[in-house]
């Protein structure tokens, strides 16, 4: 399995992210997890998950969240 992150550096329109994570799927042929933990609430939702579904049959699994301000990872 591979796993990426919804990239938050900089905000990136829809159609960017989606663009972005095709481009990941199409450059592997294992299973694809794709995570996306941003302060602001989730970058993609259903219907983004659903076309990447249908156009990637190794996207597999997506995790969202949201990380609070002053959380410490790791711990």
């Amino acid at each position: 399995m591979v796993s990426t992150v919804v990239p938050h550096i900089c905000r990136l329109r829809g159609v960017d992210i989606l663009r972005y994570l095709s481009r990941v799927a199409e450059a592997i042929i294992t299973p694809l997890l794709v995570q996306d933990f941003n302060r602001g609430g989730p970058t993609f939702g259903p219907v983004e998950i659903l076309q990447l579904n249908r156009q990637y049959p190794n996207f597999k699994y997506a995790r969202q969240g949201i990380i609070r301000s002053g959380a410490v990872h790791g711990r």
